[in-house]
């Protein structure tokens, strides 16, 4: 019955987090499904998104969380220098929780100023964090406090906040794509028409349902996508077939199959303008299907600053979450799985857990292997624009 239940939030939270793509009025709502079931007092998104210019340019983004007291949340700003351990948290690779207890004992924490001054007088016990984009231009995380009630967040609970980062990634990815043409009607075809972003919009076996103009345009310039026999497809060798493998599992009407794959894949051809994309499950979402007609959203942009960060673009080829693709590319540069385990404050024999799962997913059967097939997806991974 547990695991129904586990799977069954699952489902339902994934949905939650997806409907934000198109309607970040959700974010509310799906923290609170995420707060609730860690038992936290509360629960924040930071996106924040440095244009061209920055500092002298504002930053864009959001702050969005559960009910908590906004007076106390206002005054943490200010008192980040003095968090213990804030940057040590802030430097930890994306989809990996952090905790302050992992950097010292709680007796410890409970002596500092921090604690004193903005946990004890909210009857907070203390913070988690963890990184969900880490790129020059836009940062996002997740940030949450546990209540002096509540027992250790533990491992159990950090597995969770790990497993649905990458979610949260897509969702984030896809509305700062669409952000330019929002209203609170949701899209239409002519506000869809607008976009600078190519969207497509397809069904079973990436048949296309829908492309905006800026997707006929690039179907038209057939570089970066096709649509021979109607499908929806791209000439890039390497980001071709992770395409496709992507808008198929997206396509299965579950929110929860596509995984990580598809959410930043890079699309390179010889001679032509990179691009990356990402692909959203429509599933049985009212809201995402305010979109139009299909099982599937395809964004393509050719945006400068779009191109992910090479963990990043390993998920999106592999479907390897980030801790695999961490090991995978440790065990690509020669390294030895003990000395992988210290860098990552994880037990070799995780590591070595990580590594078969490495292997099940690309099809490698040993190190050297697993190396080589890292290293030929590389190619890819030198993206630029500019």
């Amino acid at each position: 019955m547990a695991a129904e239940m586990d799977e069954d939030f699952h489902d339902q939270v994934l949905s939650a987090i997806y409907d934000c793509a198109v309607d970040p009025a959700g974010w509310g709502a799906a923290l609170t499904m995420i707060r609730d079931r860690l038992d936290l007092s509360y629960l924040l998104l930071h996106f924040f998104r440095f244009p061209p210019g920055y500092p002298d340019v504002p930053q864009e983004g959001m702050v969005v969380g559960t009910e908590w007291d906004r007076d106390w949340l206002n005054r943490l700003e200010p008192l980040l220098p003095s968090v213990p351990h804030f940057d040590r948290m802030r430097r930890t690779p994306i989809d990996r929780p952090a905790t302050q207890l992992q950097f010292l004992p709680e007796e410890e924490f409970r002596q500092t100023e921090f604690y004193r001054v903005w946990v004890a007088p909210q009857r907070l016990r203390y913070n988690c964090l963890v990184n969900v984009v880490a790129r020059e231009n836009m940062v996002a995380m997740l940030s949450g406090a546990s209540g002096e009630e509540r027992g250790v967040i533990s491992e159990r609970d950090t597995a969770l906040l790990a497993k649905l980062s990458p979610h949260v990634r897509r969702a984030l990815m896809i509305s700062d794509l669409l952000d330019e043409t929002r209203s609170q009607q949701m899209m239409q075809a002519r506000l869809l028409d607008g976009l600078r972003v190519a969207l497509f919009l397809v069904g079973e076996r990436g048949h296309i349902s829908y492309a905006n103009t800026a997707g006929e345009e690039m179907l038209s310039a057939g570089e970066l996508a096709t649509g021979k026999g109607g499908r929806l497809g791209s000439p890039a060798r390497v980001g071709g077939p992770a395409l496709a493998a992507s808008i198929t599992r997206a396509c299965t009407g579950s929110d929860a199959d596509i995984g990580v794959w598809g959410n930043g894949i890079p699309l390179m051809v010889d001679g032509g303008d990179p691009g990356v994309a990402y692909v959203l499950p429509l599933g049985r979402s009212d809201k995402r299907h305010a979109l139009g007609n299909g099982m599937a959203a395809v964004a393509i942009t050719t945006r400068d600053d779009a191109c992910p960060p090479e963990t990043e673009v390993l998920m999106a080829l592999t479907g390897l979450t980030a801790a695999e693709v961490r090991v995978a590319l440790a065990v690509a540069a020669g390294r030895s799985l003990d000395s992988v385990a210290a860098d990552n404050d994880v037990t070799t024999e995780t590591v070595r857990r990580h590594l078969k799962n490495a292997y099940d997913k690309t099809g490698a059967r040993s190190q050297p292997a697993l190396g080589a097939y890292v290293n030929a997806l590389r190619v890819p991974l030198t993206l630029r624009t500019g």
